[in-house]
C-alpha cells in the first residue's frame, strides 16, 4: 500500500533555552491549562492554552490526548501497530494517551472537539522529513472523541513553544553576550549575511549539522524572529534556510582544507 506523504507545512519548535518555567520533565504530560501556566513564566509573557492548539494544528508541536475506552487497532498495510508481544499487541488501552493526527489538531483548534481514527508517524521522503498515516483504528471500532480536557502535551513541547513565543530581547538575554566569547578567528572583510546568521544561530541556541545526507538545522524559528525584529532583509525561513546551507557548507570545506572557519566555537 503507497503511504499516503504529507509535506511539513512548518518546522517543528526545538527549545532553544535552557528551562526556567518551573518543575516539568520532559516526557511529563501536562493539561493545557498547566502548560500555558509553566510556559508563561519561562517566556516571561502571557502564553495561552490556545496557543498550544493552534501550534499543534500547524504541526509545530506534538498533541496528545487521553482515550476513555480501548480499541484495537491495525497497522497500515499489515503488522503490529503498537504494544508488540504484549496482551494488548494492536490495542490502544483506556486512559492511554496516544499522539493525535494533524487531522484531530486542526479539528481541536477551529471548534474545541475532534473525532479521529488515524494515527501519523514520520519517516524521509525524498529528501524530507515527511508525515504519512501509519495505522487507524480497526473496521468496526467507532471513531475516538476528544475535547480540549482530554488534551495534554509533554514537557519538551511546553518548552519548545514558550522558547518560540519568547520576544527577541528575552532570548537574547538568555545566551552567552558576545564579549564573553572569543572568535576562532579574525577576519577584516565584512561578514557576510550567510556567515552572520549562521553565528547568530549558535548564539540563540541552535546548530546546523549534516545528518543523514541533509542538513539538518535546530532553531531556525527563534533565528528568523531576531531578523525580522532588526528588520533585516531576505527574512524568510526559506532564505533563511539556504543562508545557513550555504555558510555551514563553507564551513565544512573549510575545515576538511586544515583552515579553521570563521564562526563561534561549538
Amino acid at each position: 500500500m503507497a503511504r499516503d506523504w504529507q509535506l511539513l507545512r512548518y518546522e517543528r519548535f526545538e527549545p532553544t533555552t535552557e528551562w526556567v518555567g518551573g518543575y516539568l520533565r520532559e516526557t511529563d504530560p501536562v493539561t493545557l491549562a498547566r502548560a500555558a501556566k509553566l510556559a508563561s513564566q519561562h517566556a516571561g509573557v502571557p502564553i495561552e492554552p490556545d496557543d498550544f492548539l493552534h501550534a499543534a494544528a500547524n504541526g509545530e508541536i506534538a498533541l496528545r490526548a487521553v482515550v476513555h475506552r480501548s480499541a484495537r487497532v491495525q497497522r497500515e498495510g499489515g503488522g503490529v501497530l503498537c504494544n508488540a508481544g504484549t496482551s494488548n499487541e494492536n490495542i490502544v488501552p483506556a486512559n492511554a494517551i496516544p499522539t493525535l493526527p494533524l487531522s484531530a489538531c486542526k479539528a481541536l483548534a477551529a471548534t474545541g472537539r475532534a473525532s479521529w481514527r488515524t494515527f501519523d508517524s514520520f519517516a524521509l521522503h525524498d529528501g524530507e522529513l515527511q508525515r504519512f498515516t501509519s495505522g487507524r483504528l480497526a473496521d468496526g471500532e467507532p471513531d475516538f472523541v476528544t475535547v480540549v480536557d482530554d488534551c495534554r502535551v509533554t514537557g519538551n513541547h511546553v518548552h519548545a513553544l514558550a522558547d518560540a513565543l519568547k520576544p527577541p530581547t528575552a532570548l537574547s538575554a538568555a545566551q552567552p553576550s558576545l564579549a564573553s566569547a572569543e572568535r576562532i578567528t579574525e577576519s577584516s572583510a565584512p561578514e557576510s549575511d550567510e556567515t552572520r546568521r549562521l553565528r547568530l544561530l549558535r548564539e540563540l541556541g541552535g546548530d546546523i549539522r549534516w545528518l543523514r545526507g541533509k542538513w539538518d538545522i535546530k532553531g531556525i524559528q527563534a533565528l528568523e524572529r531576531r531578523e525580522r525584529a532588526e528588520r533585516r532583509s531576505r527574512t524568510s525561513q526559506k532564505t533563511i534556510r539556504e543562508d545557513l546551507k550555504a555558510a555551514a557548507e563553507s564551513e565544512r570545506n573549510a575545515k576538511r582544507e586544515g583552515a579553521a572557519g570563521p564562526h563561534w566555537p561549538r
